[in-house]
């Protein structure tokens, strides 16, 4: 758990385990979620050109520019809140003598070269909040893309997909792989539609996922539990 986090920068060499895949479909749907597995190409290209022009349309509301440059950080901010540019700054890379110092096992090698007959899975455009250019880029490519989706979506299956995605997410990071995640064309109701038709997805679509290799990533602040909840009410 201490060591789970958003990944913003470039994924390691290496590839995702298939058998970890498995698993972290397995545990969505335990939680009451799908996580579907994005295979074609061709897809991962049409969900990347959805991300690009959802990006381009919040960055055109001043509003939201506004909420952007409200909630980044420099890299020298002691906030203990907010995105700080150190959260992207660094490429990351495995570390297997500390992998194995911690007793966590890996499934497979670290690294190991894409053949020529697995898909490739372009990277899809990352929320920048409000920083252009200080992304990383290049780096391997994500070995899976993914899409976290619900039956219904009410707020009883918002928060299956939070647990689902927490779920996943710790058994992923358990195998030091790490998870970029993209929620832009799915702000969009005609945008979110676009990605539901264009996969055929039985469910709602709630989160775009891409899984790769990496290492801990800087810390993000997060603001003390007892400034953020209210224990003196005890209902609505």
């Amino acid at each position: 758990m201490p060591h789970r986090h958003t990944h913003r920068g470039v994924f390691a060499p290496g590839r995702v385990p298939s058998r970890l895949l498995d698993a972290l479909v397995r545990d969505a749907a335990a939680e009451g979620a799908d996580l579907y597995l994005v295979s074609q190409r061709a897809d991962v290209r049409e969900l990347a050109r959805l991300t690009e022009a959802a990006s381009r349309a919040q960055l055109a509301d001043p509003g939201i520019r506004a909420k952007l440059r409200n909630w980044t950080r420099s890299a020298a901010s002691s906030a203990r809140d907010g995105v700080p540019a150190r959260a992207w700054a660094d490429p990351s890379w495995p570390d297997e003598p500390r992998l194995a110092e911690s007793g966590l096992a890996t499934e497979e090698p670290a690294v190991r070269r894409r053949s020529p007959e697995e898909p490739a899975h372009e990277r899809l455009p990352q929320r920048d909040f409000g920083l252009p250019g200080g992304l990383p880029a290049g780096g391997p490519l994500p070995s899976a893309t993914a899409v976290l989706t619900t039956a219904g979506d009410s707020p009883a299956d918002w928060l299956a997909a939070g647990q689902a995605l927490d779920r996943l997410l710790l058994r992923a990071a358990a195998r030091w792989v790490f998870a970029s995640l993209q929620s832009q064309p799915l702000e969009s109701p005609a945008l979110r539609a676009r990605v539901r038709d264009r996969l055929r997805l039985e469910g709602w679509p709630q989160l775009l996922l891409q899984f790769g290799r990496a290492n801990v990533a800087p810390a993000t602040a997060r603001r003390p539990a007892a400034e953020i909840i209210d224990r003196g009410r005890a209902g609505p």
